[in-house]
């Protein structure tokens, strides 16, 4: 499957190639805020499908979808999973 290429699974689910491109990106948020340790990855972030896995070839979640570059088209970051795990574990307690 190339990249940018979909492929149906079941009815409603497509999945597109995401290609991690860098690792302990920072991306400034706001002019008060910047989110620091991403995963900058192909996989396109839109409104609506943040929040999602980020998975590897074996099936691994690896981080989760934050955000789309801004006025850049098929790019997202990630929050990776060695920042994320921490509140997941909070928020389950």
């Amino acid at each position: 499957m190339g990249a940018g290429r979909r492929q149906s699974i079941g009815r409603s689910i497509t999945a597109t190639q995401g290609i991690v491109s860098r690792v302990g990106v920072s991306v400034p948020y706001s002019q008060t805020q910047t989110y620091n340790d991403l995963i900058e990855t192909t996989a396109p972030i839109n409104p609506g499908n943040s929040g999602g896995p980020l998975i590897n070839l074996v099936g691994e979640v690896v981080g989760i979808t934050t955000l789309g570059a801004n006025g850049v088209q098929g790019m997202g970051y990630a929050i990776s999973m060695v920042d994320a795990l921490p509140v997941i574990q909070k928020l389950l307690k």
